[in-house]
């Protein structure tokens, strides 16, 4: 049976949403489901017992950690990440996580090096989901990766994977392009996960459903855990919008720092004292 695991953190409501969303939704058994099917239309019979999450997070140590893992009925064993850029490493980073994977699961079944065969490991696969943001010809694109040769930045013998119309890949690529559009026009703040949350409502699908269910729990984290560094950027961002030099920014944010008041840090800046006090905030 799939675990579901935590609650969606406070980075959901930061730089890191469109990662969180995919990392959180992709917790939930009827959305590794859904994602499973759109990547293997042709296995038509599987249901939630037969996959068990193995994605990689380390709590306690510093270690790898992956954004979706999963092996179904102990013979496939597929990892999913979500990109929106172009990383000349990707496979490299995927060795990786395969690495880490199977010697986890090679421990849990207490197989060792020496009874390991094509009986009792699982075949794999990765695939790498890219948004409109990443630039990749032709728009958001699915490659899949089931071998590895000797030079980890080949990505020559990938195989692109139609997006279905109306699926669950579909609707993530179109929410990264909306969030995308939202924060360029309201910035990080608050006024944009409003924004957000209010196009969620809208819209119909798992994982537009699964952001509109989080909406208490991130705007009140929100309140609570967003720190002074994502206040000052806020204000940095605002400043920009209107206009204002970054070299002048930096100046008055040191000068603040330093015990300068306020107003001398506007004399010498020319920013207004308006947007010095905010930053001071």
């Amino acid at each position: 049976m799939i675990r579901n695991t935590e609650s969606i953190d406070i980075q959901v409501a930061k730089r890191t949403m469109k990662d969180s969303i995919f990392t959180h939704a992709f917790r939930d058994p009827k959305n590794i489901l859904l994602l499973y099917k759109e990547l293997h239309p042709e296995d038509v019979s599987v249901t939630e017992n037969d996959i068990e999450v193995v994605t990689l997070e380390n709590i306690l140590v510093d270690g790898p950690v992956n954004d979706v893992g999963f092996i179904v009925r102990d013979t496939v064993l597929c990892m999913a990440e979500a990109q929106t850029t172009r990383m000349k490493g990707i496979l490299l980073r995927y060795f990786i996580y395969l690495a880490h994977t199977l010697e986890r699961y090679m421990m849990d079944r207490r197989i060792n090096y020496y009874s390991a065969n094509e009986d009792n490991i699982p075949v794999w696969e990765m695939y790498v989901i890219f948004s409109k943001k990443a630039g990749i010809e032709g728009g958001p694109q699915i490659w899949r990766f089931d071998s590895i040769g000797g030079n980890l930045f080949d990505i020559s013998n990938r195989t692109i994977v139609n997006i279905r119309k109306g699926g669950i890949v579909e609707e993530y690529t179109e929410l990264c392009e909306m969030i995308d559009n939202v924060i360029s026009q309201y910035g990080h703040g608050k006024d944009a996960l409003k924004r957000i949350f209010d196009i969620c409502k809208e819209r119909d699908g798992p994982l537009t459903e699964f952001i509109e269910s989080k909406e208490f729990e991130i705007m009140t984290l929100y309140e609570q855990l967003w720190t002074k560094e994502g206040n000052i950027q806020m204000n940095i961002e605002e400043a920009e919008r209107r206009g204002r030099s970054d070299e002048q920014i930096r100046i008055s944010l040191s000068m603040l720092n330093d015990g300068v008041p306020p107003e001398t840090v506007s004399k010498y800046t020319g920013l207004s004292l308006t947007d010095i006090q905010k930053m001071n905030n």
